[in-house]
């Protein structure tokens, strides 16, 4: 019932021509119907030739779309406008005709000099004009009678009876196949939060609903006004789809769909923001169905919120990555390349000492150069350290307390570690982020603080997560941090993590007394 239902309210909002010619052109059983009722109709009337044509309502034109006993180069291409000319006449006033030789018709002798008789019936259904069929017997035969026509009148009502049965019951097919290869994509969208998997499995959908042959999704960037293909199938090369561009751009612009009997570009958007366009192209004339458009526009509706947050960390992803390599340049500057060029200096001061044979100075520099390697080489491990990728496994606290005697054995500051609660509240991505955080803290303590001792306090009870990093290092001044533009890229992490968790994220310091960082995370 539910699937009838369906069905009824789309045939309600399809033009009914479309939704007809839509179905004779997918369904190979409609086409067998159609060619059926022909041979029927000629068999129980003693016709020699017959047509049945359809409504084009947009172009208000009827056209031949099953025929027996017609010359194929005429049937192809006849196409008649509604309310002239027989067929048309017949469907605009909905009433059947019998013509023989020698009649007229609205007043002009007939000119059919192969045709004798002829019954033209309209096809309508609920009021709605359908198309006309007509059944001719050739000049030698006997005219058609009034109780022909009677019949044939209702041998037309059983075809248009048995043609939408049969296009119900198509359509029932396609929209149960439509609506579960919907369903796997929404399934699948959920599995997944990164752009790049999203824009997989929406085209991947988006191909298996068309039997498209190349599918596209592009997402658009504001801050250069480009668009960046992130997922093609079969893969191609960027420069193999540049040709598509001025087609995904215009679509963009025109905020509309753009399509063509081979491809269909969709723009998708977001609170009217535009977020990118998705192309998909296929093999044949046969075009996009109205329900195969109103699927892939139902996909992008319901997605929009999914890409929208997927872009969004997309892009902060890639400003991270810029960001981290430009922490990365600085820190290698002032941690690294300074020791290096001080022991460069060093080596050079000790040629000299060598030249002019001072032993002892000699040897107070080699040992100045042996200690300040020794402290580059730290340096360097400590940064390694630092940076590596660290993956959680096994319990939070258990974590934590390993990462913290390992930075107490390699660092000349002292970490406390003070844990409470039950981490078995809180779930996995949870997790993670307070590990990534409490990281980054300490990383910031090690690099500017000159502390010599930092505590770490993480409580997890039913309703909160709360974190406390302090240290008794040299502090900054809260007034000039406040009024900075650009706030230290590691500060900045923290804070996104927090708010990714729904959290508040505070950070305190005075001068010369150390830093103190809180972080609350509802649960």
């Amino acid at each position: 019932m539910e699937v009838y239902k369906i069905v009824k309210l789309k045939e309600a909002n399809l033009s009914f021509d479309v939704f007809l010619q839509e179905e004779i052109r997918e369904s190979s059983e409609i086409k067998e119907f159609l060619k059926n009722a022909i041979d029927m109709l000629l068999n129980l009337l003693d016709g020699e030739s017959g047509s049945i044509m359809l409504l084009d309502s947009k172009r208000r034109v009827l056209n031949i779309v099953s025929y027996k006993g017609l010359k194929e180069e005429i049937a192809r291409n006849v196409e008649v406008s509604l309310g002239e000319g027989i067929s048309g006449y017949v469907l605009n006033e909905g009433n059947p005709l019998i013509l023989n030789k020698g009649d007229k018709f609205l007043g002009r002798d007939l000119s059919r000099e192969d045709i004798n008789s002829s019954i033209v019936l309209p096809l309508v259904s609920r009021g709605k004009k359908i198309g006309v069929i007509s059944i001719n017997r050739m000049s030698q035969d006997e005219g058609f009678s009034s109780s022909d026509l009677d019949f044939a009148f209702l041998l037309s009502r059983y075809v248009v009876t048995f043609l939408m049965n049969l296009i119900i019951s198509h359509k029932t097919f396609q929209e149960l196949t439509y609506l579960k290869l919907v369903y796997n994509i929404f399934r699948e969208l959920k599995k997944h939060k990164s752009i790049n998997c999203l824009a997989r499995i929406i085209t991947e959908g988006v191909m298996k609903l068309t039997d498209g042959s190349l599918g596209i999704f592009a997402i658009y960037k504001k801050e250069n006004k480009k668009l960046r293909i992130i997922s093609s199938i079969p893969k191609k090369e960027d420069k193999e789809l540049l040709g598509l561009e001025p087609v995904l751009y215009r679509a963009l612009e025109k905020k509309e769909k753009i399509s063509s009997s081979s491809f269909l570009c969709l723009p998708f958007f977001c609170n009217d923001e535009v977020l990118g366009a998705l192309y998909v192209e296929k093999s044949g004339s046969n075009g996009f169905t109205t329900e195969q458009v109103k699927a892939i526009e139902l996909v992008l509706e319901e997605a929009e919120f999914d890409i929208k947050n997927a872009i969004d960390f997309f892009n902060l992803k890639e400003l991270g990555r810029l960001q981290e390599r430009t922490r990365m340049s600085r820190e290698l500057h002032d941690r690294v390349a300074q020791g290096i060029a001080e022991g460069v200096i060093k080596s050079q001061l000790t040629k000299k000492f060598i030249e002019k044979d001072k032993k002892e100075e000699i040897y107070n520099e080699v040992s100045a150069l042996e200690s300040l390697l020794v402290g580059v080489l730290n340096e360097i491990r400590l940064m390694i350290f630092e940076e590596r990728p660290v993956k959680m496994e096994g319990k939070l606290f258990d974590n934590l307390r390993g990462y913290i005697e390992e930075l107490n054995r390699k660092d000349n500051i002292e970490y406390q570690l003070i844990l409470s609660g039950d981490e078995g509240l809180i779930f996995q991505r949870e997790k993670e982020h307070i590990f990534y955080i409490i990281r980054e803290a300490l990383a910031n303590i090690r690099r500017h603080s000159s502390a010599m001792k930092a505590l770490i306090e993480l409580t997890i009870d039913d309703s909160e997560i709360n974190l406390t990093i302090s240290d008794d290092g040299k502090g900054f001044d809260m007034e000039q941090y406040e009024n900075r533009k650009d706030k230290v890229f590691g500060i900045k992490i923290m804070e996104e993590r927090t708010q990714l968790l729904g959290g508040i994220f505070k950070i305190e310091g005075v001068p010369y007394k150390g830093t103190k960082i809180e972080v609350n995370i509802p649960i």
